[in-house]
């Protein structure tokens, strides 16, 4: 059985038309689905960028925090060398003062005892 040409036309736009509006309508889907997946990736991206930037300057904070205890460090070490020194002159003047103010050891003092001789 043969369909009459006029039929088959009709057909055939029936189809196209089904075919056209499906695409229309998936396409206008898969845009609305686009444009959203790409709002979320935009999102996303801001929020990781935030977080970068808060990280960037957490890392400034630290290398700062750093130098700051660094050089309180080495003030801190200079000072106790400092006091090192310090202890190490007082007692010294200590030993010196103890040895000179105790007295000196006896001696046996050598007499001589002159004879004469005649």
């Amino acid at each position: 059985m043969t369909l009459p040409s006029m039929q088959r036309s009709l057909l055939g736009l029936t189809v196209l038309t089904i075919v056209g509006l499906t695409t229309f309508l998936l396409s206008r889907k898969l845009t609305l689905e686009t444009r959203r997946r790409d709002g979320l990736l935009l999102d996303m991206i801001a929020n990781i960028s935030g977080h970068l930037d808060r990280l960037d300057s957490g890392f400034d904070d630290i290398a700062a925090q750093t130098g700051i205890t660094r050089n309180r460090l080495l003030q801190l070490v200079a000072l106790h060398r400092e006091n090192l020194l310090a202890c190490a002159l007082l007692g010294e003047k200590r030993r010196q003062m103890r040895m000179s103010s105790e007295k000196p050891a006896r001696r046996r003092r050598r007499r001589f005892v002159v004879t004469h001789h005649r």
